[in-house]
C-alpha cells in the first residue's frame, strides 16, 4: 500500500523506488501482487510515467483511508513504551544560538535513554533532509512543504535592521536612501530573512542594493557588531549585543515582519510519544523568551 501511495503522489515508479531506498523491481513487485490481490490494473501508461485507472482512482481513496487507521494503531501501541533511540534533531541558526542548549538538556533529562544528534542548517536544507528522512524533527523558518512532513507553527522571532553603534548618527528611522552605502549582509536566498529584506526595499517603492550573502548568522553578527555591515536579524540572536551596547536596532520608516518558527517532522503521522516530546520542546522555546 505504501509503494502504491508515493507512486500516485511521484508519478513513477522509479521516484517512489528511490523515496523508499527500494529497488524499481521491488516497487514493480508490491504493485503486481497488490493488482493480483485485487483482480485489477492500478495504473496506465502517460509518457515516461503512470496515471492511475478508474478502478486504481477508487483504490487509492481506500488505501490512504487504511493507512490512516495503521499509523493511529501504531500510535496507540506505542503510547506507553518509553522515548529512546536516536533523535536526529535539526535547527536553525537563530534557535542553535538561544535556546537549543535548553531544549537538549530538557530532552535528555524527561527521556534517559534518548540520544540526540544535532544538525543546524538553513530551512530549506532541514526540509530537504526531514524529506529524505535523515531527520525526525526539526525547528524552522517558513519552508517549502513537503507531503512526506508534518509542520507546526509555534510562533515567531520579532526581526529588525540591526548596525554597529553609531551608524546612522542616531537617526529617529532608517530608510532604503540611508542604506545604499553600505554593506547589507545576509543569509543566502531562499532564507526568509534574504526575502524580508528584498520584500522591505520592494515595499518601499526603492531598488533594493546588491546584497552580500553568508552562510551562517553568527558570523553576520560579528561583522555587524564590528560596524563592518548591516543586517536583518532575529533580535532575540542579538540580544545581548544590543543590550551590552555593541550592536543598535534601527526603527525603519516602514515596520518589518516577524520570522515564522515551525517544528516540523516525519513521517506524516505522530504517535503520542512524538506529540508530547514536540510539546515539552515548544514549551522550552516559549520558556525561553525568543518568540514574538
Amino acid at each position: 500500500m505504501e509503494a502504491f501511495i508515493w507512486i500516485c503522489k511521484l508519478g513513477t515508479f522509479r521516484a517512489a523506488a528511490d523515496h523508499l531506498s527500494v529497488t524499481q523491481p521491488t516497487i514493480s513487485l508490491r504493485i503486481s501482487e497488490l493488482e493480483t490481490a485485487l483482480g485489477i490494473s492500478l495504473f496506465e501508461k502517460s509518457g515516461r510515467g503512470v496515471t492511475l485507472s478508474a478502478e486504481g482512482a477508487l483504490v487509492r481513496r481506500y488505501v490512504e483511508h487504511g493507512i490512516g487507521l495503521l499509523d493511529q494503531m501504531d500510535g496507540m501501541l506505542h503510547l506507553e513504551q518509553p522515548f529512546d533511540g536516536l533523535l536526529r534533531l535539526g535547527a536553525i541558526d537563530a534557535l542553535a544560538m538561544t535556546c537549543l542548549p535548553e531544549v537538549v538538556g530538557m530532552l535528555e533529562a524527561s527521556y534517559p535513554d534518548l540520544r540526540v544528534n544535532l544538525t543546524i542548517a538553513t530551512s530549506t536544507d532541514l526540509v530537504d533532509l526531514l524529506d529524505q528522512k535523515k531527520l525526525d524533527i526539526a525547528f524552522l523558518g517558513e519552508p517549502a512543504r513537503k507531503e512526506s512532513c508534518w509542520f507546526e507553527l509555534i510562533g515567531s522571532l520579532e526581526t529588525a535592521w540591526v548596525g554597529g553603534v553609531g551608524k546612522f548618527d542616531q537617526k529617529a528611522t532608517i530608510a532604503p536612501e540611508d542604506l545604499y552605502r553600505e554593506r547589507v549582509l545576509t543569509l543566502q536566498s531562499p532564507s526568509r530573512l534574504h526575502q524580508i529584506i528584498d520584500d522591505w526595499f520592494a515595499n518601499e517603492k526603492a531598488p533594493s542594493p546588491t546584497l552580500s550573502v553568508c552562510n551562517d548568522i553568527s558570523l553576520i553578527t560579528r561583522f555587524v557588531a564590528k560596524g563592518l555591515a548591516v543586517s536583518v536579524l532575529p533580535v532575540c540572536v542579538v540580544r545581548q549585543e544590543i543590550e551590552s551596547g555593541l550592536i543598535e536596532s534601527y526603527v525603519p520608516t516602514l515596520p518589518l515582519p516577524a520570522l515564522p518558527l515551525y517544528v516540523a517532522g516525519q513521517p506524516p503521522a505522530r504517535d503520542a510519544r512524538v506529540v508530547e516530546a514536540v510539546r515539552k520542546m515548544s514549551d522550552v522555546i516559549a520558556a525561553a523568551g525568543i518568540l514574538a
